[in-house]
Parts: C-alpha cells; structure tokens; sequence
C-alpha cells in the first residue's frame, strides 16, 4: 500500500521528530552528535528550508523547519536520514542489520504563534525533561546553544521574534495541556514516547 503524502506547503512551519529503531540509539558520542549536525548542514546546502530549532537525543531528534518550497521538508529529511542511516551502519560494523530509524519522520503543523512559541520551547527544553542537563543552555547539541554563541550555521530567524531572556524562558516549566496536546498527537501518529512532566 503506497504511504500518504505529507503536506507541507510552502512558508507553514513544522514540527518533525524521529527516534532509533526500538528506541535504540542513533549517537554514542559527541562525535557522533556533531556529525549529525554536519549531515543536516549540508543538506541544508542541498535544499531550500529554514531550521528555526533543533536538538539531538541521544536516540532520537526534533526539527522545527520552515519550509521554502512545497516539497523542501521531505527531500531534505531524505538526505538528511539516508545519510545519517549509512554512515551510522557503517561505524558500528551493521551494515545489512535492519533499519537505523523507526520508520519516517513524523511531522506536525504549527498552525499559530501561541503553538510555534511552544514548540520552540518543547524542543529546546527536551534534554532537560530527559534529565541529562539541569539547564537547557548546558546541553550542546540544540538551536539554543547555537543561538548562545556556537555558531553551525544551521540556524535561521523564525516567523516569531524570540524574547532577551529566551534562555530562561526555555527552562519555565510547559503548560500541561501544551504536553497533553504533544501526547495525543504522538499517540495518532502511533508514537508511544515518554515525555517527562515539568
């Protein structure tokens, strides 16, 4: 049975996710993050979209992207992921061993500013939820540390002016019907991830 389109029209913003095969983990070391980060640079580069925030997990990641073209979401996550996948195969010597992601990316309109500003703090606040930093600024592999000063060029201004005091913004804890929200539309995509409540 063919897979349903997505739809992504030009100028709509976007939340996308996409976790390891059997929550396994798709980065074993900073090395590993960092590469990840140069994949998606570069296939940046390649096709023409706007990453607004990102952060990597140690076994799955989040975009917030913009895209520019109709079909820019789904060639650059192409690149982006069969990049990821071969390379992830070939260091850990499994090539030939079964899928590296869970299946496609999931993707998720942002359909207002009050969402988009959530989102926004949803993604940059998840290693802080996870419990591997105590601040969001302390995790090195986000938007937010490269809108601190570590500078990828991934990055590009989003729809939405952020506030000075961002940063602390991102650590203040989520409205509960914003992560209910998050929840239920995971549960419809079929997704079963725990989020920790803040």
């Amino acid at each position: 049975m063919p897979r349903s389109r997505r739809f992504s029209p030009p100028n709509s913003v976007h939340h996308i996710l996409n976790r390891g095969n059997d929550r396994q983990c798709l980065f074993d070391s900073p090395e590993e993050f960092e590469e990840f980060l140069d994949i998606a640079r570069w296939a940046k580069t390649r096709k023409p979209i706007r990453i607004v925030a990102y952060v990597l997990m140690p076994n799955h990641w989040h975009f917030v992207v913009w895209p520019e073209e109709e079909h820019s979401i789904r060639k650059f996550m192409h690149l982006v992921g069969t990049t990821h996948a071969v390379r992830r195969r070939g260091l850990t010597k499994t090539i030939g061993q079964g899928h590296i992601y869970q299946g496609r990316y999931h993707s998720f309109i942002i359909d207002s500013e009050t969402y988009c500003y959530r989102a926004l703090r949803y993604v940059e606040a998840n290693p802080v939820r996870a419990g591997l930093v105590d601040t969001a600024q302390q995790w090195h592999w986000s938007s937010l540390a490269e809108r601190l000063g570590n500078d990828r060029g991934l990055l590009d201004p989003g729809p939405v002016p952020l506030p000075d005091d961002w940063a602390k913004t991102v650590d203040e804890a989520l409205p509960q019907e914003f992560l209910d929200d998050i929840r239920k539309k995971l549960r419809i995509h079929g997704k079963r991830i725990v989020l920790k409540r803040r």
